[in-house]
């Protein structure tokens, strides 16, 4: 996990502000959340989802699907109907993710910084391949985060955080891109989101 707290009301607000509040149930939405944790983004989306939408959560760690599937799925198969939304839960990483699979929306709280920048890219190919096309995708990460952590590391980190720097920039290329800074979140995030 890369949470340093837990994320605040208004950072939960603006990563799934992208989302409308309902859609005709001839036109449902296909959501994907990208790690969940214990579900502050998850809730949002959940008051926001259709009658007939889907969403689609992938969570690595076990304690954490645990506790997402106590909280918001009726059946113990990772998956859930209840009023004719669709909730299904894998405990698996994304890159495992069907490469048919699309969404309208996806909503990503993976720590981008602790990776490594060829598993970010990777990440991010896969996510911009799973967007339909005038789809948005939505992360976040601390605010001013790599410059801080650069004070305090050894040189080797200080070029892996460099290079998830230019990472990151790259990658945002081919979207219309939106930022917002979440001053109170503890500690401050900025919220990105990519549209396609």
């Amino acid at each position: 996990t890369g949470a340093i707290a837990p994320s605040s009301k208004g950072l939960s607000q603006c990563i799934t502000s992208k989302i409308p509040e309902s859609v005709t149930p001839e036109n449902p939405l296909r959501i994907l959340e990208v790690g969940a944790g214990t579900g502050a983004f998850t809730e949002r989306i959940l008051i926001k989802l259709g009658q007939k939408d889907e969403l689609h959560i992938y969570e690595c760690n076990p304690k954490f699907t645990a506790l997402l599937r106590e909280k918001y799925l009726s059946s113990q198969n990772g998956s859930s109907s209840k009023d004719e939304r669709r909730i299904f839960l894998f405990e698996d990483y994304i890159q495992t993710l069907e490469k048919e699979d699309y969404f309208h929306f996806i909503i990503c709280g993976l720590p981008f910084n602790n990776f490594q920048p060829e598993v970010t890219e990777q990440i991010f190919g896969i996510l911009y391949r799973a967007l339909k096309n005038g789809g948005v995708l939505s992360f976040f990460e601390y605010f001013a985060i790599r410059k801080i952590k650069g004070i305090f590391c050894c040189e080797k980190e200080n070029r892996r955080l460099k290079r998830i720097h230019h990472t990151l920039k790259r990658i945002r290329v081919p979207f219309e891109v939106e930022k917002k800074i979440i001053w109170r979140n503890i500690p401050p995030a900025v919220v990105w989101h990519l549209k396609k």
